[in-house]
């Protein structure tokens, strides 16, 4: 039997919400930092994460809560306070996200770890997924960094790339008890088309990673699928034998026929977005400012710089 699962994105479910739900599939924590406008790196940053992953875990009743580390375009970084690191990139959708970032940076990765750990010494059925998560090689790193913090309770990857799908099992050797299938960036890379299109996650090839991911990892890992999902991905997860589905808390009154006025934040993801548009445009105001200021010789030979990195200005 399909189960149902809650993806929060900085919202708290009323406490009645989530009994109707097998435990939290996804905390989308970029989203509670974004409104704020500070990075990972600021105190203001941590207490504000500390406190949200604190009050989701209270109205859990002790049903499993999955937090995913932050997962930023390098855009979306930039405009944030305390950003370790400036990055200009051609590809930002395929560039410095999740794990790829933090193996360059990996000190914010590590503090980020450290204010979650914190809480799931007292909290048992708090959970961390890691992002954008290549291959095995980054997963060890994943690893690597969970020991050093002194991660006490499960770990797991989201699949967003074709390649962590067809490493799965090696990332179970190194610990991986959970697996979530994010089919909005899956969808999009297998594919060629863009997030948004509709129709995307119904494409055969999205299914055939499905069926792959579930031969792969048989009854060794737990797994299921999370995204932007509408009744009829729902339906094909179902007779596909996804164990469970990680529901955006937005999406409830499509998918379950919720009444919105019962959905605190119903807006937040929105207002966050908006809120995100705005800062990463202050910020490429400035940096362009930055850059006249600079002169022509130093804008030309920033422009002959290779790879997607045409900036890298330390914050």
């Amino acid at each position: 039997m399909l189960r149902h699962r809650l993806s929060l994105s900085g919202e708290i479910p009323p406490r009645e919400l989530l009994c109707q739900f097998d435990g939290i599939g996804l905390i989308r924590s970029e989203y509670v930092l974004r409104p704020e406008g500070h990075y990972i790196t600021t105190g203001h940053a941590q207490r504000i994460l500390g406190a949200y992953v604190n009050a989701v875990v209270e109205v859990s009743s002790g049903q499993p809560v999955w937090y995913r580390t932050t997962e930023m375009t390098s855009q979306e970084a930039n405009a944030l306070i305390g950003v370790d690191r400036h990055y200009t990139e051609i590809d930002f959708m395929k560039g410095r996200r999740g794990i790829r970032r933090a193996r360059e940076l990996p000190a914010a990765f590590e503090t980020e770890l450290r204010v979650i750990a914190e809480i799931a010494r007292d909290h048992r059925n708090l959970h961390v997924l890691t992002p954008f998560v290549r291959d095995a090689e980054d997963f060890a790193f994943v690893v690597d960094t969970l020991d050093k913090v002194g991660w006490p309770n499960r770990f797991g990857s989201m699949v967003e790339i074709p390649s962590a799908l067809l490493d799965a099992p090696r990332m179970i050797t190194l610990g991986a008890s959970n697996f979530l299938l994010g089919l909005n960036d899956l969808a999009s890379l297998l594919t060629g088309t863009t997030r948004e299109l509709p129709d995307m996650k119904m494409h055969p090839s999205v299914w055939w990673a499905v069926g792959e991911l579930r031969d792969r990892v048989a009854d060794e890992c737990e797994w299921g699928i999370a995204g932007n999902l509408r009744p009829c991905i729902v339906e094909r997860a179902e007779h596909e034998k996804v164990p469970y589905v990680s529901e955006h808390y937005g999406e409830l009154p499509v998918l379950h026929g919720l009444d919105p006025g019962m959905l605190p934040d119903l807006d937040y993801v929105a207002r966050t977005k908006a809120s995100t548009r705005a800062h990463v445009a202050t910020s490429e105001e400035e940096a362009m400012l930055g850059w006249a200021g600079a002169g022509v010789d130093t804008v030309l030979r920033q422009g002959r710089r290779t790879g997607s990195q045409y900036a890298d200005r330390a914050a």
